[in-house]
């Protein structure tokens, strides 16, 4: 797929990413206020100190999304792989070489 049909596919991708990660930050924070309410034994430290990686996460998440949707619209989102040369690769000998038994 190139062109305009991709353009809108790969945008309509990153944008339900960033729902995603609007979810992520929004329950994520709510979780983890919630979280102050639970203790860990024997320590009694806060839930809340393992529940703050999710919203975390989701601006993590959102963040890189938006920068791909930057740079996919600045640059395109479609980048070719690289050729392998096969000559780099020496080749690996299979054959079985029987050798003298002690």
């Amino acid at each position: 797929m190139h062109g305009t049909p991709r353009l809108i596919v790969e945008i309509l991708i990153r944008v339900v990413v960033l729902a995603v990660a609007g979810v992520l930050i929004y329950y994520g924070y709510i979780n983890y206020l919630r979280g102050f309410g639970s203790f860990r034994l024997p320590s009694n430290t806060p839930i809340a100190s393992l529940y703050a990686a999710i919203p975390l996460s989701g601006a993590l998440i959102a963040l890189f999304t938006i920068e791909q949707l930057v740079n996919g619209i600045r640059n395109g989102f479609d980048h070719p792989e690289p050729l392998e040369d096969a000559g780099d690769i020496p080749p690996v000998e299979t054959r079985f070489q029987n050798r003298g038994q002690p």
